[in-house]
């Protein structure tokens, strides 16, 4: 019997990889003989869910640093995963968290992870960048951005796919998909990783690296996510006085964190803080529709991100949300100050993830100074 950690889902067996992949595999590895350190081809994803196997890795980790300590941390994951962000919003709801791609609408920062730079030195306790690293045209740079963004008490998980037969690395940036496909097993990566080279970017970005396997989690936990003997899960740490032994990570978290404060409570902004009005907001057949503008008074503003909320007594569910420039509201409501933040909100979303039931729903406005919370619907059905 199988058991998904992210969505308590029990079966008989998880789902396999799409036959794409291993179609490609076969056309492209005949001659490689890949291992691969973290992949089940036969029972990759979960039925209800869909989590692959490394969500479920990940799951793993994160539940035991909530169950240790379950207080307020700064989270950002790069490249978000569907899987692990309903999982974090639905247990851990108390604490921050961000989102960041170059490609992907609704994230907090639309942003390159080789150059990070509107995220301040130190602003994160725990990141997430699983499956990046292969993609982009300079890792170490990457690495070096990660490594920044870390509070000096932070800790992260950084995996990227591991050939356990490969004898080095082998990467290069602007060859063609089907290059890649041959090259590298993919279409849009650019390297195929060798373990050991793997570990020491990481160590020469900075960072200690802790391998996280069976006897760190257990072999009930391995038996039930379906995880490869072989899977590990790197923890990345910039404190060696914290971290230094993989056995006192997850307690040296919580004792380094536990009395650290941040801004939990979320306050409705007075009128002259912030102007808002929606013109628009529709749910149909699970599509949300939300058309209007926001305009926030303080300094440091544009440095805001938000998000949606729908809540009820028994959850939490929250989303980024588009957020655009509105050069008529700024015109209207602002004094001209480039640091004043003015935009329109623009939402077409899908709410699948979202379980039946009645909701309030809410605008949620957070910096570094301030949360806000904006009621758009006292209740709405969700069916």
């Amino acid at each position: 019997m199988r058991r998904c950690i992210v969505c308590g889902t029990t079966t008989d067996k998880f789902i396999p990889i799409e036959k794409k992949y291993i179609e490609i595999s076969e056309r492209y590895g005949k001659e490689k003989k890949t291992k691969p350190e973290t992949l089940n081809r036969e029972e990759y994803s979960c039925p209800n869910c869909y989590s692959s196997d490394r969500d479920r890795l990940n799951v793993a980790f994160i539940r035991k640093l909530r169950d240790s300590f379950g207080g307020e941390i700064r989270f950002l994951e790069i490249a978000p995963s569907g899987a692990l962000q309903r999982y974090l919003f639905s247990n851990w709801a108390s604490s921050c968290f961000d989102t960041a791609d170059l490609y992907m609408d609704g994230v907090d920062y639309k942003i390159d992870i080789q150059n990070m730079s509107v995220i301040a030195d130190g602003s994160y306790d725990f990141i997430v960048c699983s499956h990046v690293l292969e993609h982009v045209e300079n890792d170490k740079r990457a690495m070096a951005e990660l490594y920044r963004i870390l509070d000096s008490r932070g800790i992260g998980i950084v995996t990227v796919p591991i050939d356990l037969n490969r004898e080095e690395t082998d990467e290069e940036w602007g060859l063609s998909e089907e290059e890649n496909r041959f090259r590298f097993g993919q279409e849009d990566h650019v390297r195929a990783y060798n373990k050991n080279d793997y570990i020491k970017r990481l160590e020469n970005a900075g960072f200690g690296v802790h391998q996280l396997g069976k006897t760190f989690f257990g072999e009930k936990e391995f038996e039930e996510s379906a995880l490869t003997d072989t899977s590990i899960l790197y923890v990345v740490y910039k404190s060696d006085t914290l971290y230094g032994k993989q056995d006192t990570i997850i307690k040296n978290f919580k004792d380094s964190h536990e009395n650290r404060t941040y801004i939990s409570e979320h306050k409705v902004p007075t009128k002259k803080e912030c102007t808002y009005y929606i013109d628009l907001f529709k749910l149909e057949e699970r599509i949300l529709s939300i058309w209007g503008w926001v305009f926030l008074s303080d300094k440091d503003s544009k440095k805001t991100k938000v998000k949606l909320m729908f809540e009820n007594e028994e959850i939490e569910y929250i989303r980024g949300i588009n957020f655009r420039k509105r050069d008529d509201i700024q015109g209207k409501y602002g004094n001209r100050k480039k640091n004043y933040y003015y935009s329109g909100l623009d939402v077409i979303m899908n709410i699948d993830d979202v379980r039946k039931g009645n909701y309030k729903v809410y605008i949620l406005l957070q910096n570094e100074m301030y949360k806000y919370k904006i009621l758009l619907k006292d209740n709405i059905c969700v069916n």
